[in-house]
């Protein structure tokens, strides 16, 4: 993981391409970190990436994929919350 600016990072995806991800919070829960973005090269998207943050050492960290569904949909209902007043949000999934 790079970090480009205070909000955009750049991760590298599994077929290794780069993508640039606007950081939009960060989400503390259960002594995990998680990072919601939202893809910072397409303007039309609205999909958010969640990822948990693992720290590698004290300067590095890397972003996880998450497979259980459960916890996505968990982090995402905490960013809603938090972020009520900045975004409008769908009452689909």
């Amino acid at each position: 993981m790079e970090n480009e600016n205070d909000n955009i990072i750049i991760i590298q995806s599994d077929d290794g391409d780069e993508l640039r991800l606007e950081v939009l919070d960060i989400i503390y829960n259960d002594d995990s970190n998680y990072v919601v973005g939202i893809s910072a090269d397409d303007e039309e998207s609205d999909e958010v990436v969640i990822m948990r943050l693992n720290p590698i050492n004290d300067e590095e960290d890397e972003l996880l994929p998450i497979e259980s569904q459960d916890e996505l949909d968990h982090i995402f209902e905490m960013f809603k919350e938090r972020n009520k007043e900045f975004f409008e949000f769908d009452d689909q999934k």
